[in-house]
């Protein structure tokens, strides 16, 4: 009997509380497919009972990070005495969404009730969660409103664009980009994933000028809808001020745009893991490496001297 009752909740017990692990710092290393992709820095983990007492919010007071397969949450603001600490359960990128689509996404036994027309008030200070109600059964419906809808550009595809030839997988990142967007189906996110394909394209391409607008759509993108203190802002200025330097003799405008993502970079990664320039520099080094552009690596290193003062 009590093998039955292992069987039947063991499954629950991790779907309920595994969590996805990803290693920001180092989040364009692995952009080709045929040295292990995305999926490189992904994984799976079950850790202990005190992380799954933290509920879900779409607006969370607490962000988790990892550096390898160890776990670590952090208050991305201030949090009063007495105030309950949440962090969210999807991706923050996903976070802009509708109640609908963050529901779909979340795949949970609730569902989101939207208190502000179709997405997060991100305007809001209280710092409270939205509500959470139970999910009761549906009859099926022939509605395409009542269908689900997943993201368009999640990481197989993304896989798939990287496999192609870099000229050709810029001609479909454009038919993407150029598609009209359909509210009840297209998520928000998947603009923001293509301009940072688009980017790592251009680079690739030594289209250094007409990639750093897409790095900066992607920077605005996670800036605007991203939790405060967001490690992903990180890694796009990062790449935004390397890119902006464009192998080491930009013009006045674009250097000037280097060393302001190169300062919030460093700002941002201080008030999450402290430690100054030195430990930046430790934990994105293999990104200042990334032969991602076409510049040679003592242009690399000269430009890292120059924006962050230090060698990586």
């Amino acid at each position: 009997e009590m093998c039955k009752e292992i069987v039947t909740r063991l499954p629950l017990i991790v779907r309920y509380n595994v969590l996805s692990l990803e290693t920001c710092s180092e989040l364009f290393v692995y952009p080709d497919v045929t040295k292990g992709g995305l999926a490189s820095l992904a994984g799976t983990g079950l850790y202990g009972p005190e992380v799954s007492y933290l509920n879900h919010s779409c607006v969370p007071n607490v962000s988790r990070y990892c550096i390898g397969d160890v776990m670590f949450f952090v208050t991305n603001r201030d949090v009063t005495k007495g105030e309950e600490l949440c962090y969210s359960y999807i991706e923050h990128e996903f976070l802009c969404e509708n109640a609908s689509k963050r529901s779909a996404l979340l795949d949970m036994d609730f569902e989101l009730e939207d208190t502000t027309n179709g997405g997060i008030d991100h305007n809001q200070d209280n710092g409270e969660r939205p509500n959470k109600k139970q999910k009761v059964a549906k009859m099926p419906s022939s509605k395409e409103e009542d269908e689900v809808h997943y993201p368009l550009i999640d990481a197989e595809t993304q896989s798939e664009l990287m496999a192609s030839p870099a000229t050709e997988r810029l001609e479909l990142i454009n038919e993407l980009l150029d598609q009209k967007a359909d509210p009840v189906q297209d998520y928000q996110c998947d603009k923001y994933q293509l301009h940072i394909l688009k980017a790592i394209t251009l680079d690739e391409l030594g289209k250094s000028n007409v990639a750093l607008p897409e790095w900066e759509m992607a920077v605005d993108f996670a800036v605007t809808n991203f939790p405060p203190l967001d490690e992903t802002t990180i890694a796009l200025r990062v790449q935004a001020a390397l890119c902006a330097l464009k192998g080491g003799v930009p013009v006045d405008n674009d250097k000037r745009k280097a060393k302001y993502h190169a300062s919030e970079a460093l700002k941002v990664h201080n008030s999450l893991f402290g430690g100054g320039t030195k430990r930046f520099l430790k934990r994105y080094e293999k990104e200042f490496s990334c032969p991602m552009r076409l510049i040679p690596a003592a242009t690399m290193l000269m430009n890292v001297q120059e924006l962050f003062g230090l060698n990586p």
